[in-house]
């Protein structure tokens, strides 16, 4: 296990922490497993970077399911990371029921077919759609309640 995830994994316990840096720590498959079980408990963090980190469709397949529990994420770099269409279809079933991800990078990744590319595009403008509905709402609330 590399230095660089040892520190997530502390940081991931420590509640207060928003953001997550592995970029270019070849974390691989087995360091994505670790980084999603960790990840379905945290409450805090919001963006993660793991560009280029060959995790393949089996890390992006453990994110997702992370992503399905953990409803903190807001966006999630995955440039570079050897992901297929399988684990691109994994992430997208995953926004199915994840409505706070917004943004998800995943360019760099050559073998995802256009049109899950297209339904993770939807489902992500459908999360932002969701987001500015509560946002004003809660407007809308705060102002009926003064």
């Amino acid at each position: 296990m590399t230095t660089e995830l040892e520190q997530a994994m502390k940081d991931i316990r420590a509640w207060y922490v928003k953001v997550i840096d592995l970029a270019y720590c070849d974390i691989g498959e087995a360091g994505a497993k670790q980084l999603a079980d960790a990840l379905k408990i945290n409450k805090s963090i919001t963006t993660i970077y793991l560009s280029i980190n060959n995790i393949g469709d089996d890390g992006a397949k453990s994110l997702a399911d992370a992503l399905k529990i953990n409803k903190s994420i807001t966006t999630i770099y995955l440039y570079g990371n050897n992901i297929g269409d399988e684990g691109a279809q994994s992430l997208a079933d995953s926004l199915n029921t994840n409505t706070s991800i917004t943004l998800m990078y995943l360019f760099g990744n050559d073998n995802i077919e256009e049109s899950t590319l297209e339904q993770i595009g939807s489902l992500l403008a459908r999360n932002k759609t969701i987001i500015e509905r509560r946002r004003t709402l809660t407007a809308l609330l705060s102002c009926l309640s003064e």
